[in-house]
């Protein structure tokens, strides 16, 4: 697993929208966040629509307030974090601004 405190932090039992949030605010202190082929992960996959429904309108809204957050404050992000691409902003606006004309997206901030 990882080394340190930000290995052990990873380990924790989380959500997902909690552990994205923890991500985006490593990336905002200047972390670079790699991606380890193998790490081993765990989670509880919901067993009915419903289950599966309330799970998503729980991430998409937290999602989107991540991407909100990294577009607000992109430039001091891409200043401090040297790994962080100007590509990578623009690349998070595209899909912040697809993610809010998608219906379905629509649909589930509303219902």
């Amino acid at each position: 697993m990882g080394r340190g405190p930000v290995g052990t932090v990873a380990r924790l039992d989380m959500g997902q929208d909690e552990t994205v949030r923890m991500f985006t605010q490593w990336v905002q202190a200047g972390w670079r966040l790699e991606y380890c082929a193998a790490a081993d992960n765990s989670t509880f996959v919901p067993e009915d629509f419903n289950e599966f429904f309330n799970q998503r309108r729980r991430w998409i809204p937290s999602s989107l307030a991540n991407q909100v957050l990294l577009l607000q404050q992109w430039d001091t992000i891409y200043y401090f974090n040297k790994h962080i691409s100007i590509f990578f902003i623009l690349y998070q606006a595209i899909l912040l601004v697809s993610a809010l004309l998608n219906p379905s997206v629509s649909v589930l901030i509303i219902v």
